[in-house]
């Protein structure tokens, strides 16, 4: 059984998803990547990403598309670890089990160099 499956598939992400961005908006630090943007395209597209971290089978969530979807935003390390944080706080705030956590946050992660452009 793949995480995807163990936490309820795409309906849970959404929720998940949802809460993240409710608590990133939140915030005038991060809040200024996102002025401008459709959330709700960005919450779709957030909800593939996290379902092919989950394991979601036949998902492929290509580099190409991480890194295309945040040039040009100058996104810091700062702010990356930031936004990981409250992911943190809303996997655990939805029961998701600490070695899963890790192993979620460890995809996102592996992925942090197509994301951030700043070391700041």
């Amino acid at each position: 059984m793949t995480l995807f499956d163990k936490y309820g598939g795409v309906p849970t992400i959404r929720l998940i998803v949802k809460a993240f961005y409710k608590q990133v908006l939140s915030r005038p630090n991060l809040r200024r990547y996102f002025e401008g943007v459709d959330m709700d395209r960005l919450i779709e597209h957030q909800v593939e990403f996290i379902a092919f971290a989950l394991g979601k089978p036949k998902t492929h969530y290509p580099d190409s598309n991480l890194k295309e979807g945040h040039r040009g935003l100058g996104i810091t390390s700062a702010s990356y670890d930031e936004a990981v944080g409250i992911l943190h706080g809303i996997l655990s705030n939805f029961q998701v089990e600490h070695d899963d956590i890790n192993t979620i946050l460890g995809v996102l992660y592996s992925k942090r160099h197509l994301i951030v452009e700043r070391k700041v």
